[in-house]
């Protein structure tokens, strides 16, 4: 089992990707929370990672985006994605804006998606961490 970076550090990474992406827009939205996430169980079997890590995660409604402006948003993010070490995972464009990506160098991921209602909400998921950044002594 390997270190990993805290849950403090998971945290302030998740919202530091968002500020910066939402930053590289011009003009820059209004970031409204939608969802926060500090110290959710990393209960997901598919990494097959040990029980005891925990993700932190960031979600925000772009507000003040003119809808007819989604797409151009959406490639803005992509573009400030790829020019910092993200790769795509996924792209539905041009049927609806929603693309996830992921840091080849630590693992986070980001989305951008857009409701039915033509609002975009942008968001940054950690890896599975050690809340403490080392693996939990085993009980017993």
């Amino acid at each position: 089992m390997k270190n990993t970076i805290t849950q403090q550090e998971a945290n302030n990474r998740a919202e530091k990707y968002t500020q910066d992406a939402a930053a590289s827009l011009t003009p820059p939205p209004r970031l409204e929370p939608l969802s926060r996430f500090d110290d959710t169980e990393c209960d997901d079997p598919s990494d097959n990672g040990p029980l005891g890590r925990v993700y932190a995660s960031r979600r925000y409604w772009l507000r003040d985006v003119p809808r007819e402006r989604n797409a151009e948003v959406a490639e803005a993010l992509v573009r400030w994605w790829t020019s910092h070490d993200f790769v795509v995972l996924s792209d539905k464009r041009p049927r609806e804006n929603w693309i996830s990506v992921e840091n080849k160098n630590d693992g986070f991921s980001m989305s951008i998606q857009e409701s039915v209602n033509g609002d975009l909400s942008l968001g940054a998921t950690s890896p599975c961490v050690w809340p403490n950044g080392t693996p939990a002594p085993k009980p017993g």
